[in-house]
């Protein structure tokens, strides 16, 4: 069947809402913390923001379950208005039985991208600490942002809100190497228990 002919019955690809979908909270503060900043363009952004930072947690499928990964975790599939609503048509949270996902791996991976496109990724073991993170910053961050921004010494970074990233120790780590964490980003708490 063509797409026309899809489209004529009310069938369209669209993208899947996924069952966290930010509360209106979340949105409102979001909205706020833009208008704050709603001078900037992306070129003064490039000046006032180095780095945009996350911890992450992956998840390796092996073969056997990559078809149903595959399938499940397409954001796009063709639905009518009223499908778009149904359990069957939304990204779900958890896409295996518990004795599948044994056969899984997980990994945290803490990321940076810089604002002039350079990326610091490395793994985060287990179990992680605000102290083993202050030392990530001494070692891996602060050598990193030195050599991606030669000759400045302070340097903006957005942070998840993952608590241990900003315990004392970290903040004094940070601090040491003139590291600033961009003030007010509203966080969204679902996806700081990782």
């Amino acid at each position: 069947m063509s797409y026309r002919r899809l489209a004529k019955k009310g069938y369209t690809a669209q993208e899947k809402r996924n069952k966290s979908q930010p509360d209106e909270e979340l949105k409102k503060r979001r909205v706020a913390f833009a208008l704050k900043h709603i001078e900037k363009d992306a070129e003064l952004w490039k000046s006032y923001l180095q780095v945009v930072a996350d911890m992450k947690l992956f998840t390796f499928y092996p073969k056997i379950l990559k078809p149903r990964h595959k399938q499940l975790r397409a954001r796009w599939t063709y639905m009518n208005k009223k499908e778009r609503y149904q359990a069957a048509f939304q990204r779900p949270k958890r896409w295996f039985k518990p004795k599948d996902y044994e056969k899984t791996k997980k990994q945290k991976v803490f990321g940076f991208t810089t604002s002039n496109g350079k990326i610091l990724a490395f793994l985060v073991p287990e179990p992680y600490s605000g102290d083993k993170w202050a030392r990530d910053v001494d070692n891996k961050v602060a050598p990193f942002l030195k050599k991606c921004f030669p000759g400045k010494t302070s340097f903006r970074i957005l942070l998840d809100g993952e608590k241990l990233l900003h315990t004392p120790a970290a903040k004094r780590a940070l601090k040491k190497h003139g590291i600033e964490r961009l003030p007010g980003w509203p966080k969204n708490r679902a996806f700081h228990n990782c």
